[in-house]
């Protein structure tokens, strides 16, 4: 499995200690004879944060000046046995902006596993606490902002806490694009490699204590130390996994939880994963292609949207791979960008169909001289995505030998998928599902070969009943129609077997990752669930966002903006490509 994402290395020292120390001061004191009495009653130190917290994007530090600060903790590696060691977990706090009408906190976990959750609550404070508004959604956002704290933190494994990492001196072997070879030798090294990674993983001794079981009692330690009776909190993706594990597993300490983009907690892995290469395709053949085709002067892909969904065949495979790898995991407002891919996706197999041995920096050039001579449209636009797209393909085509070396964003994701629930151990289960979906689903169905815990041996924990998430009571699902990553029937499966569950579902849209969605449908209930305990109806349906270029008034693809929503729109955009980043971990 070759998954790509930013290492925790970029985050160097994540926070200062210095300063001040808090107690946790959490409305449940322990017990004395609390075997977690000694965490709970830690001190946390606050402190500024260090200015390169979020790596690329640390100058939101900045930004927020005094609002920000953040903190490690301990918590033991194993809540069942203490006596076994600590492992530390990194916060990020964005201070509520009246302290006087604080309601307490609203944790994030945006997703993977392995996604980290400092940076998203970081943007989330930035976003909800900007200056007064005139729109209506705005304002209920900062309402947020003024009653309560935005908090974040790094998963066990993952981020800027205690990481892990799968490393092995043999070399994973080279897999060609899975959905064009079927091959004995490319399954067998497909095999290989799971089996390489499953090795590597279970050498790590920290590997049987990266799951979800003692991620949620993380989450309740969290709660408890930032002086919280009840989480709020918001989880993406994996994060609504999470979300409704820690429902189950903590009725009674379940405040207002907010699950977007749900994973069917009623099954398993195994499921998620064939979700996701069935919405991968439904999105290229039933979003994306007529959407382009609605716009042929701005894409110069035609108005034919068969032909349009045809383009991805005719590409040659490293191409697929490629595409495949960058085309499914963007927002609506990726749309524009995924456009752009598939465009330069064509320019590239005309250009290699008559120079198959062009080098890298030669196809690039070509690449952007044939999208400056495609104009009117978004140059830079298409050439951002243009670039993504060319560095994943040089990545396949010319692969570099080396050792397997899992970083701990992969490695977290791997290590809870395969911890948490069983998956079918019948590796013919995984080739014959492979050869059918390579048919069904190109886009991405051969690769179910790769199944992750294949060779795991099973979980190393117990996962809650769905019914026992019912326990905690009413909370919301946000779901979008065509979601790529949690496809929406499963999604809904999970709704449908949850009594208290509160769904709002956006009809057309394939965000993954929904709110804030900008519009009063979705925005104004979920801030209203956290401000005023309102709980909609049953299910909402909520009518989408227009795509860009979909209404005249746009005049361009460019989105038509008053000055001050800029940064807003910079803000929402980041928190998309975090979501995605997360995505590609898996959820």
């Amino acid at each position: 499995m070759h998954i790509h994402g930013r290492s925790a290395w970029r985050y160097g020292a994540a926070v200062l200690l210095t300063g001040l120390a808090s107690c946790g001061g959490g409305g449940d004191a322990p017990a004395p004879d609390d075997p977690l009495a000694a965490y709970k009653s830690q001190a946390v130190a606050w402190a500024p944060c260090d200015p390169n917290v979020l790596g690329p994007n640390s100058a939101l530090i900045q930004q927020l000046g005094d609002k920000v600060s953040c903190a490690t903790i301990r918590a033991p590696l194993d809540y069942a046995r203490t006596d076994r060691g600590d492992i530390r977990l990194a916060l990020l706090k964005v201070a509520t902006a009246e302290p006087k009408v604080r309601k307490g906190s609203i944790v994030f976990n945006p997703g993977g596993p392995g996604g980290d959750g400092l940076e998203i609550a970081a943007n989330f404070g930035a976003l909800f606490s900007q200056p007064p508004s005139d729109s209506p959604t705005r304002a209920a956002l900062q309402e947020l902002a003024r009653h309560y704290d935005m908090v974040g933190f790094s998963p066990r494994g993952t981020g800027a806490g205690t990481t892990i990492t799968c490393t092995a001196n043999e070399p994973s072997r080279e897999v060609n694009f899975p959905s064009d070879d079927r091959s004995p030798a490319n399954i067998e090294a497909m095999l290989y490699n799971l089996r390489l990674a499953t090795k590597a993983c279970k050498n790590n001794p920290l590997t049987p204590y990266i799951n979800t079981e003692q991620t949620a009692w993380d989450l309740d330690l969290i709660r408890h130390l930032i002086g919280d009776a009840k989480l709020n909190y918001i989880g993406y993706s994996y994060g609504t996994w999470l979300g409704a594990w820690y429902a189950a597993r903590f009725p009674g300490q379940a405040g207002h939880l907010v699950l977007d983009s749900a994973v069917d907690f009623t099954a398993g892995f195994d499921e998620a994963m064939i979700g996701q290469s069935i919405g991968k395709q439904r999105v290229l053949d039933e979003v994306m292609s007529p959407y382009f085709a609605r716009h042929p002067d701005l894409y110069r892909l035609g108005a034919d949207e068969s032909r349009i969904r045809a383009l991805f065949g005719t590409l040659p495979s490293p191409l697929k791979a490629a595409v495949g790898a960058t085309l499914a995991f963007n927002s609506s407002r990726g749309l524009v960008s995924s456009g752009f891919v598939m465009l330069a996706a064509g320019i590239a197999r005309d250009r290699l169909a008559t120079d198959p041995d062009i080098s890298d920096a030669d196809l690039r050039i070509a690449v952007d001289t044939a999208i400056r001579d495609r104009a009117p449209f978004d140059v830079e636009a298409a050439l951002r995505a243009a670039t993504r797209l060319l560095d994943q393909f040089a990545a396949i085509r010319f692969p570099e030998p080396r050792s397997l070396l899992m970083p701990p964003e992969e490695a977290t994701y791997v290590a809870v998928v395969c911890n948490d629930v069983a998956s079918r151990t019948d590796p013919q289960y995984w080739i014959s599902l492979g050869n059918e979906m390579a048919i069904s689903h190109p886009v991405t169905g051969g690769s179910m070969t790769e199944a992750p815990c294949l060779y795991w041996g099973g979980p190393t924990t117990a996962k809650p009943a769905v019914q026992d998430t019912a326990k905690a009571g009413p909370l919301m699902v946000v779901q979008s129609q065509f979601d790529a990553l949690t496809l929406t029937e499963n999604a809904l499966r999970f709704v449908d077997a949850l009594p208290t569950a509160r769904l709002l579902y956006v009809k057309g849209e394939y965000s993954h990752g929904v709110f804030p969605y900008m519009s009063p449908c979705v925005d104004h209930r979920v801030t209203a669930f956290f401000l005023d305990d309102a709980l909609p109806a049953r299910r909402t349906d909520c009518d989408q966002v227009p795509f860009y270029g979909d209404v005249a008034a746009l005049g361009s693809l460019k989105r038509m903006a008053a000055p001050d929503q800029a940064r807003t729109d910079a803000l929402l955009d980041r928190i998309q490509e975090i979501l995605a980043g997360a995505g590609k971990q898996g959820l």
